[in-house]
């Protein structure tokens, strides 16, 4: 039987019961978990569970915190701009691309000019054409229950029968809000699926939010700053030489199995072109000389790294 419900995981050691017994006849197990609902998760998106002290019981307790805030990945944080796909749908929007675009601003290099002012565009024109999605449906459904307490008139039938059109134009808005959140691209167009993608998505968020690590030491580290202290020492560990000899590096890197021919290396060491980046994305040759520059010559624009990379596949 499916009740539809999923494990929120849990922070600390890994058992929650122990026959308390000696080696060898020691066993433990994770017996006892915290399940949710998809309707449950999405209201208490930043939930965590802890394995607390066993003390002297043979089970541990289970502390369910619906609001934790002491997690790295949780630390609120100035949003990064993201063009909306279902922006795209929305009359208005090309136009006011093109309104960002082409402006010209001396005091900046022209594509980081014009990446900026397209952002400003866009946001704009969102603020003033569609404001909130889901404050517009929130609007729409309560007018559309007041419609139906009140006489059926001719006037009310037709405005609830136009309200309905317009909700459902903001639900399917709101459906590819989430789905492009949620990275599910599996389902059919046209399948209302609003609080998978949106379950989907407070999902992904929790999988990506560090609760706690443990140090070389085996110390608990749950606290952001400790967090932050520890992945830091580990990879500064990992990636810092000891000053090897050269002969035993090269001993070290002979031993690794060559992979690539002499044709593969050359045609990997060809300088990028135009029309590898117009086969993989259709942009136009402004945003294709930049590209060019930054792999053939190894010069970024100052602000470039601000926006999200995409590698291209030579």
């Amino acid at each position: 039987m499916d009740c539809g419900l999923s494990d929120l995981g849990f922070i600390g050691f890994p058992y929650t019961w122990s026959n308390k017994r000696q080696q060898p006849a020691t066993v433990r197990a994770r017996l006892d978990r915290a399940l949710s609902s998809d309707s449950w998760n999405i209201l208490f998106p930043n939930a965590t569970v802890r394995h607390l002290s066993f003390g002297g019981s043979d089970h541990s307790p289970i502390l369910i915190q619906k609001d934790f805030q002491g997690s790295l990945g949780h630390v609120p944080r100035s949003r990064r701009f993201r063009f909306e796909a279902y922006w795209a749908e929305i009359p208005g929007c090309e136009e006011s691309i093109r309104e960002g675009w082409t402006m010209v601003h001396r005091r900046q290099s022209p594509m980081i000019g014009r990446l900026g002012r397209t952002r400003i565009s866009l946001l704009k024109w969102q603020k003033r054409t569609l404001g909130s999605v889901k404050a517009a449906i929130n609007r729409i459904e309560d007018e559309i229950a007041l419609l139906a307490q009140e006489v059926i008139s001719e006037s009310n039938w037709n405005r609830e029968k136009d309200l309905k059109v317009e909700l459902n134009s903001l639900l399917k808005l709101e459906e590819t809000y989430w789905r492009q959140r949620s990275k599910s691209h599996w389902f059919i167009n046209g399948d209302r699926n609003t609080a998978f993608f949106h379950a989907h998505a407070s999902r992904r968020r929790s999988m990506n939010r560090i609760g706690s690590l443990r140090n070389d030491e085996e110390q608990l580290l749950s606290t952001e700053n400790e967090l932050q202290a520890g992945i830091t020492t580990h990879f500064r560990s990992m990636f810092t030489s000891s000053d090897p000899e050269a002969e035993a590096t090269q001993a070290v890197l002979s031993s690794i199995p060559t992979r690539l021919t002499s044709s593969m290396l050359r045609e990997l060491s060809m300088p990028f072109t135009m029309l590898e980046i117009e086969q993989a994305v259709k942009v136009k040759q402004e945003v294709s000389a930049i590209v060019l520059r930054l792999l053939n010559e190894g010069l970024m624009e100052e602000g470039l790294n601000h926006t999200h990379i995409v590698l291209i596949p030579k």
